[in-house]
């Protein structure tokens, strides 16, 4: 009985593209570093002059559910919450950067804010890890700054 090899089909040229793809496909995956959201966190790429690459928000009716939930996608992307800065006086309770990437010109600026249905927001923005202003809040405006290790979650 004769075994038929299915590769025996395909051409070289074919068999030699299809091997390629195969390998770019592999090197993709395991170069993408993915950052893990709960369910109804909509995704969107601004068209301003930020610096962000993809924002990722989902709006809540409380402060304290915001909260929470970006709390649990923190802790789910293994950060420590314990260490998250929350102010329960102010409209803007959570602002903070997160080195996430393999590269450090990219950062993950979090926050929790009001928004103008009288929610609240939680955000996670991809961005270029330069200084950027962002919006203003309880009289501040909130700033990503590299240099200033408060607005950090280390």
């Amino acid at each position: 009985m004769k075994r038929i090899n299915p590769w025996a089909q395909f051409a070289k040229k074919q068999l030699v593209v299809f091997a390629c793809l195969t390998l770019l496909s592999c090197i993709s995956h395991a170069n993408a570093q993915t950052f893990l959201l709960l369910d109804g966190y909509g995704t969107r790429t601004p068209h301003d002059d930020l610096p962000i690459y993809r924002m990722y928000e989902k709006h809540f009716g409380s402060k304290e559910e915001a909260v929470e939930s970006h709390k649990k996608v923190l802790d789910m992307n293994g950060l420590d919450t314990a260490l998250t800065d929350v102010n329960w006086e102010m409209d803007t309770p959570i602002f903070s950067s997160i080195l996430c990437f393999e590269s450090k010109k990219r950062v993950m600026v979090t926050f929790v804010t009001s928004n103008i249905d009288g929610g609240f927001s939680s955000v996670f923005m991809e961005c270029k890890n330069e200084k950027f202003e962002l919006f203003e809040s309880d009289g501040y405006v909130f700033v990503h700054d590299p240099a200033n290790k408060r607005n950090s979650n280390d």
